[in-house]
């Protein structure tokens, strides 16, 4: 996805682009770690570890698959229309 963004020459939505894929990765990785290894809480409704391991699995499968597929995007048809459709 960035690859294809700089063979566009659109440099500042890369940047963009890139550090918005840190940060979810890093919000997901965050939000794993506190889910099964953080402290318990105390008082109020305690959160249960499956709902927060099964919406991070899905949301980094999702990422990685999402990762993966941009390899093979630069030069394909979808983006040959979407950049004459932004031209």
């Amino acid at each position: 996805m960035l690859l294809g963004g700089v063979y566009a020459r659109q440099l500042w939505a890369v940047a963009i682009a890139g550090i918005l894929l840190a940060l979810g990765f890093l919000g997901l990785a965050h939000a794993l770690v506190e889910g099964l290894a953080g402290r318990a809480r105390t008082g109020g409704a305690a959160i249960q570890a499956r709902p927060i391991l099964a919406v991070t699995a899905v949301l980094g499968a999702g990422i990685g698959a999402l990762a993966a597929v941009s390899l093979f995007l630069p030069g394909s048809a979808v983006v040959e229309a979407v950049a004459r459709w932004a031209s």
